[in-house]
């Protein structure tokens, strides 16, 4: 096997330990594994938990995983009876899933944790290098997917974000530390704008249907350039009592023109 693949493996094996560590650290001994995936490119663990978790709660947890990593934790590997196991660490060793046989690999991080597991490790959680927890999603009630990267994969991503950054900031030509000043006022300027052209449309949709009811209105046709014509369907409301009993309305977003018959 290919040794950089190797060890990328085995840091996002051995991350897993910590970030599920941290997990329990963070949110409270209630965590408990629900799932995981380890490959190349990324790694994600399932854990239980009963809310999606906040900005600040993925910061904390991020933090705690890497003052792990910078601790150099020892990890002892070895194997042990079940029974003996279990008498010693109880059911917390089963966070993967119940392993089958007499004989169990436990895989502890000192003082941190402790499950039986057949993966490939690191020696200590300095081997790691660094962990960059990419976001958190809530997969069904109550189970909570937490993505993240280790080692020589963080560099790429770091990479990828800074990248991101220089562009926008060179799109706008403005320096880093006026990136969300400007982010915000772009926003509120949108919503502005957005909110103009609502009130606008309303008018025109209102100046329309005053036409129509008027007794010199031909019969109308109303067409929406928008993908989605929600003010139309929001406001119409509102005036269908009128319609009603006015000239006919053609309940159409856009007819194309009839072509003349021929002689």
């Amino acid at each position: 096997m290919d040794k950089a693949r190797r060890h990328q493996l085995r840091n996002h094996h051995t991350a897993t330990h910590i970030i599920f560590a941290s997990c329990r650290k963070v949110l409270g001994p209630h965590v408990w594994q629900h799932g995981a995936k380890k490959t190349v490119e990324q790694a994600h663990l399932d854990i239980t938990h009963y809310t999606s978790l906040t900005k600040e709660e993925e910061m904390q947890i991020e933090n705690t995983a890497n003052q792990i990593v910078l601790s150099e934790k020892k990890l002892i590997k070895g194997w042990m009876g079940k029974g003996e196991a279990e008498k010693e660490y109880g059911f917390r060793l089963y966070q993967g899933g119940v392993v089958p046989g007499n004989t169990l690999r436990v895989v502890r991080i000192e003082d941190t944790d402790v499950e039986a597991c057949c993966g490939t490790h690191c020696e200590n959680t300095g081997q790691v290098g660094w962990i960059k927890l990419m976001k958190t999603s809530r997969i069904s009630d109550g189970i909570l997917r937490l993505y993240f990267v280790a080692g020589a994969k963080v560099i790429e991503k770091q990479n990828e974000q800074v990248n991101i950054i220089n562009e926008i900031t060179q799109l706008w030509n403005i320096s880093q530390n006026q990136l969300v000043e400007t982010a915000d006022r772009f926003f509120q300027g949108f919503k502005k704008l957005g909110n103009e052209v609502d009130r606008a449309t309303q008018k025109i949709l209102g100046l329309t249907v005053r036409c129509i009811l008027s007794e010199q209105a031909p019969r109308v046709l109303l067409r929406s350039k928008e993908e989605n014509a929600r003010i139309y369907f929001s406001f119409m409301g509102r005036y269908a009592e009128d319609l009603k009993v006015g000239p006919s309305l053609v309940p159409h977003a856009y007819l194309p023109p009839r072509k003349p018959r021929r002689a």
